[in-house]
């Protein structure tokens, strides 16, 4: 078996870097370093330190890291790697671990300063040539790594870019198709509209029909962002094809077949449509949407009008029949249409705001009008949360109905 100066002598002579130097000067050279052997994961050159050593490499691969990124591998017999810093005694720039298992020849200091001799000419041109050869390899990949990143950024940003303004645009359409609260002699109406995103997967469309009944619609599709305001679009055009004096359940049923025509898989939208005449008529159909609670003014106890059928674009066959509630209003009632944001209000603890929870808020505020029992329920959702922001679209509408007679 040969011993360790006979591999380190049979290494070198293989090695590129010192073919043209004599035999002679090869055993000085190796009489001036040692066999080292290197875990995975060993750490043999660390960032931000001083190093004093250069290796060669015999066998297995090393990572270069700067900052704890990764520049570049070695994995050649025959690689020089090392730092600068073992010339010019500065910290070293770079970490250098150990991928896997490592056979290398280390030259310390010591060789540094013995090459200083004149019988050493030989070895001194190597040496430096060998620290020239470390400092154009880290350029080299450097420059590398730099038009790579360069070019990746310049993509990203043409994608943000492009994003942004397909961004831009959906906001504008959506903020030009999403109703704003009408006026109504009938009634007081107050919103609450805040997109999860720069758009929206919750819609509502507001209009006085040919009877002057106030006609109303909710909807919420699933997700959020522009997949979900997609599908709001679609819905608010699936509206405006149906007559607004239509009985509320054959809006849903209208609605639900041509939202089922142009879903994709796992997609649909729950949704409220709603009617109310001068009178004090109410009518309204649930499609799988939050409950509708109707707080009367005479102090009962909250109505809560649950869903008749399933979600809109679910499947355009009626499996479970949409039927249509009737109310009969008085004098300052108010009615809240929601999106479930409000109830799924999460806190740091990830327990949600639920139902139980706004009911209460609503039976302790009720004598309030609208806009102040909006903005105190926000500000509770905001208490709930611990400042947490929503992980959804958020929309509450109020209505109070006032008698004209």
């Amino acid at each position: 078996m040969l011993s360790e100066k006979q591999r380190i002598y049979k290494h070198l002579k293989n090695s590129r870097y010192f073919r043209s130097i004599s035999s002679d000067m090869l055993q000085k050279m190796t009489s001036l370093m040692e066999f080292r052997r290197f875990k995975a994961n060993a750490v043999i050159i660390e960032q931000g330190e001083k190093n004093q050593d250069v290796f060669c490499m015999i066998s297995g691969s090393v990572v270069v890291e700067v900052d704890g990124n990764e520049i570049y591998q070695l994995n050649r017999q025959g690689d020089i790697f090392g730092e600068i810093s073992a010339a010019s005694g500065e910290p070293s720039k770079e970490t250098i671990w150990v991928r896997e298992y490592l056979e290398v020849i280390k030259m310390s200091s010591e060789i540094l300063k013995n090459i200083q001799d004149d019988s050493f000419h030989e070895l001194h041109h190597i040496v430096y040539k060998w620290f020239t050869h470390i400092l154009m390899d880290k350029l080299n990949m450097a420059s590398q790594k730099a038009k790579k990143y360069e070019k990746m950024n310049q993509e990203l940003e043409e994608i943000n870019q492009d994003l942004e303004n397909d961004l831009k645009i959906a906001e504008e359409t959506q903020n030009a198709c999403l109703a704003k609260m009408i006026e109504v002699p009938f009634l007081r109406t107050a919103v609450r509209y805040i997109p999860w995103g720069r758009v929206s997967g919750d819609m509502y469309d507001a209009i006085l029909d040919k009877e002057g009944a106030f006609t109303f619609f909710l909807g919420d599709a699933t997700g959020h962002g522009i997949s979900a305001a997609f599908f709001t679009m679609m819905g608010k055009v699936g509206l405006s094809t149906v007559s607004p004096e239509t009985p509320t359940d054959d809006v849903i049923r209208e609605l639900n077949v041509l939202l089922s025509s142009c879903t994709p898989a796992n997609a649909f939208m729950t949704g409220v449509f709603m009617r109310i005449t001068p009178e004090g008529w109410m009518t309204m159909t649930n499609a799988g949407h939050c409950p509708v609670l109707i707080l009367p003014a005479n102090r009962n106890e909250i109505i809560s009008v649950n869903p008749s059928g399933l979600a809109l674009g679910i499947f355009a066959q009626e499996l479970k029949p949409y039927s249509k509630e009737s109310f009969e209003l008085q004098n300052g009632d108010k009615i809240f249409i929601y999106t479930d944001g409000i109830t799924e209000y999460a806190n740091r603890a990830g327990e949600m705001f639920k139902q139980k929870r706004f009911n209460a808020f609503l039976e302790e505020h009720r004598s309030l009008d609208l806009e102040m029992i909006l903005t105190y329920l926000l500000q509770t959702l905001v208490d709930f949360s611990g400042d947490q922001k929503p992980n959804d679209d958020l929309t509450i509408v109020g209505l109070e109905y006032h008698s004209q007679e």
